[in-house]
Formats: C-alpha cells, structure tokens, sequence
C-alpha cells in the first residue's frame, strides 16, 4: 500500500476530511455542477466551433485538414439518437467528461483510497474542465482518452501490471482519432520508460511493442485519409504551426495555467514540483510519475509560446494528471481542504452567471461588452434564409458565401439543417467557400465541389469592408448594394453586432 495507517499515526486531518457533513458538501457542489451542465447543453446555441464540427459529421471522413474524425463520429452518432439540435450536438461532451471523471476517480483512489471524489471535484469546478464539458469539440474525447491512458499508464508503469499495456494502447489509439495532441503522452511516456533501470527492463519485454501496434493499428484510417490527401493534416498541426510571425505568448500560457487550476492549484503544483521533503504522504515512485506527465506537456508549451502564439485550450488536457495530486493535498491537509470548500461555490455561481448572460442576454450592458460573438446564430439564419427565400420566388435559387473561414458557414449550414428536420417541406440553400476571393474556407473548400458559374449568390460578411475585394470586382456582377442586417443575442434578442450581405451573380 501507498499509505499505511498501522505504520503512522492516526492524522486528525484526514479524520475531518471524510466526516459527513464535509462528504456532503463537496457531492451537492457535484451535483449542482451536473445539473448546471445538462442546462446549459441545450439552452445556448452553437458556438461557431460546435457547428463546424457538427458539419464534420455531415461529411464523415477518415479525416479532416484540422483534427482526426471521432468527434464527427461522436456528434452523428448522437443526432441519429436525438436529432438535430443544440443537445444532440453537445451531448458526446458530457459522455466524454464523464469517462474523464471515472478514470481520474479510478486513478486517485489507486493512489490514495478516500481521495476519488476530490478529483471529481476537481472535475467539476475548475474552469477548464467545467466549461468544456458544456460546448463539443475534439478536446473533449481527447480527455477522455487521456485520463484513460493516465490510469492504465500507471498501472502498468508504477504497479507493473503489465496487461495494462493493452489498454494503454487502446486508449492513445482512441486519442490520436480526437486531437494528435495527446502524442505528448506518449513523449513523456518515453521519457519516463528512460528515467531508471528498472523502467528501461519494459524496452526488453513485448507489451510496450504490442501496446504501439494497437494504437497504429486504430490511428491507421487517419494516415491512409492523411497518405491521400498529400499530409495536408498533419502538416496543418505542425509545421504549420511554426510558420508566420514571432510571437511572445510565455505570459499569457502562465495566466491561463493560474486560470485553469486558480492559484490554489498553483500553490499544490508547486508543492509537487519544489517540496521534495513536504508533509505529503506518497510513494516516491507515483510522484515522479505525476511529475512527469504533468510538466513535460507543459513545457513543450512553454518552448512553443517563447515564440509562438498560443490557443487557449492547448494546456487543458495535459492537467488531468495533477488532479490526483491536488486531490490527495485535499485529503491530507486540513487547510488546502478549507480552500477548496470556499472557492468550490464561488467558481460554480461564476459558471452559471456567465451561462446565464449568454443564453438569456441578460444583463444587456455585461452581454454587449463580454459576449459580442454569442449571437443568437438561429434568428440571424432566419433573417438570410427570408432574403434567398425571396430570391427564389422570382427563379433563382442563390447559393451563399460567407467572406470568412468558417464561422458564417458553419453556423449557417447547422440552423437550415435544424430548421429542415422540423419543416421537411424547406430545402436548405447551398453554401460556398469563399476560397475564389482569397478567403481560407479551411474544410468548407472541400466540401464545395461544384460550379458558380452563372449562378445567383448572397455574400455574406462581418464587416461592411469585406466586400472592397478586386477578385470580387472582376468575377462577378452586382445585383444589390450592400446590405445591413442585425444578430440579435440569445434570449432577449437585443441588437448585438451589425452583418451584412450583396447579392451578385457570378460570371
């Protein structure tokens, strides 16, 4: 056993941390978490990035120039069950978090038996992984995946169970299908197996190699989609990452850091990374095994960000391995413990203030100034699907071309589906990329294969000034000028941001 209370003295502080009146506090923040995030999974619309992944699985692939295929797989799945509609959309985002709760439950009490819940508390308050767990993207299987090959990584490493390889390999394999992101398990796998001797023996045994098979074997489909499709994903995820100009982003991977664990993370990341002779009571060998798959995805981020610009959700995944940690500072000591419980309520009415204001519009001024993007996408489709609508009466069936990547596209293409499931009798109008005029339509340029010529179209833009474009000029013949419209936000539709449209036929 890890920790051994025949051995020690009975400490009072863990006596408080498993009483009754603490066990039920911490599983009503659980709860109360669980119920805000079904809410909120039906009760705000598609952020832009949800609806270009849901036309991911209108187009199923083995792959995709941005990220692998399971989250398409994921949200067709779902809107066969449940339609097509913001629930069914989102729904594989709670499944996800789920399974990253299970496994990180199953991770903590192998450490420390009493600490599971913690973890899941941890799971269900800090930013991160609160907000993610309510909006579809592929980092959400990717953390599901993680936290697996996490737990059966451990197993394998630090318990020497060495079946426990196969899972492992199943699980990045599934990984590498949501986000290549998690190939920095596997570096810090590497680097972990090198660490001592006794690790090293694995390089002389046949699960590590079965193990790689396995996770060859699943990621297969994407190399093949990848092979015939001249790399074109895994060089937007690499190369492509270094090309453009110098950006310093150290600070700004050091505030989200402080963001996504608060700084009473912090303080636990520091007791891990600086406190060799602390009070804490664990082996020796799962500390470094929490060390290094902690720390060594973080500091290839922090390599990247000394010139590069980072996303902010990068980080998200590799925290998963400090939760244990945290959760076991939480069994352990008694003010660490008391952090928690004041700041667990605080970050949950913070959630749902924020949630709050983007599915009802409300405070408007707060709306206005933080929430700008958060349209309400549906209304705004509507109000262009009336303009073609009555281009269409006089003959002509426009077609419509956002002027940016895929936003307008995305979000376009999602409420004229949704609409058409409950009004059969609509056919949704096409949508084009926008490629011809020197936009990047990103997957939206594969998934316009056919001609303009001579047909009628909307423009659709941002901003009045997207449309002051030579190719423009040159390639097609004004019909309109151009036009204003508003979207409104979520709720209580007050006007938010201006859009605009042309209608030209193409030559």
């Amino acid at each position: 056993m890890l920790y051994n209370t025949q051995t020690r003295p009975q400490n009072p502080i863990l006596m408080f941390a498993i009483t009754k009146n603490t066990s039920f506090y911490f599983m009503t923040v659980i709860v109360l978490s669980f119920i805000c995030r079904l809410f909120f999974l039906a009760h705000h619309e598609l952020l832009v990035e949800e609806a270009y992944y849901w036309n991911y699985a209108a187009h199923l692939d083995f792959g995709y120039l941005d990220h692998p295929p399971l989250v398409a797989l994921l949200i067709k799945l779902s809107n066969t069950l449940f339609g097509i509609n913001e629930f069914a959309v989102r729904c594989p985002a709670m499944v996800c978090w789920m399974i990253t709760a299970y496994y990180s439950y199953k991770w903590s009490e192998l450490i420390q038996p009493g600490t599971g819940r913690f973890a899941v508390l941890l799971l269900s308050i800090l930013p991160f992984f609160f907000l993610y767990s309510v909006v579809i993207t592929p980092d959400l299987p990717l953390m599901a995946c993680w936290s697996a090959a996490l737990y059966y990584l451990y197993r394998a490493l630090c318990l020497r169970q060495a079946r426990s390889w196969y899972a492992a390999g199943l699980a990045v394999g599934l990984g590498l299908l949501s986000k290549y992101t998690i190939v920095l398990l596997l570096l810090a796998t590497g680097l972990y197996l090198l660490s001592s001797s006794q690790n090293r023996r694995w390089l002389g045994r046949k699960e590590p190699y079965l193990a790689a098979l396995i996770m060859l074997l699943l990621f297969s489909p994407v190399i093949y989609w990848n092979a015939t499709h001249d790399w074109m994903s895994f060089a937007f995820q690499s190369t492509r990452r270094f090309q453009g100009k110098f950006y310093f982003s150290l600070h700004q991977l050091l505030g989200l850091l402080v963001l996504f664990v608060t700084p009473i993370g912090l303080i636990g990341l520091s007791k891990l990374l600086y406190r060799q002779n602390s009070t804490v009571i664990i082996d020796k060998t799962t500390r470094q095994y929490i060390q290094y798959y902690t720390i060594i995805p973080f500091m290839v981020f922090a390599v990247f960000s000394l010139s590069r610009e980072l996303k902010w959700n990068w980080i998200g995944p590799g925290l998963l391995a400090l939760l244990p940690w945290l959760a076991l500072l939480m069994h352990q000591q008694r003010t660490t413990l008391k952090q928690w419980l004041y700041i667990s309520p605080v970050l949950l009415a913070s959630y749902t203030f924020v949630f709050f204001c983007i599915s009802f519009g409300q405070p408007v001024f707060f709306n206005q100034l933080f929430f700008s993007k958060m349209i309400s996408w549906e209304k705004l489709t509507q109000q262009y699907q009336d303009i073609a609508s009555t281009l269409e009466t006089s003959g002509e069936t426009p077609i419509f071309i956002p002027l940016d990547t895929y936003s307008i596209a995305s979000e376009l293409a999602f409420y004229q589906a949704k609409y058409s499931k409950a009004h059969p009798e609509f056919k949704p109008f096409r949508i084009h990329d926008a490629s011809l005029f020197g936009f990047d339509g990103l997957m939206f340029k594969m998934w316009s294969q056919f001609s303009l010529h001579g047909k009628t179209v909307i423009f659709i833009g941002k901003e009045a000034n997207s449309f002051d474009n030579d190719l423009m000029l040159t390639a097609v013949q004004s019909l309109s000028p151009i036009h204003q419209i508003w979207g409104l936000s979520q709720g209580q539709h007050n006007k938010v941001r201006p859009y605009y449209y042309k209608i030209a036929k193409m030559k």
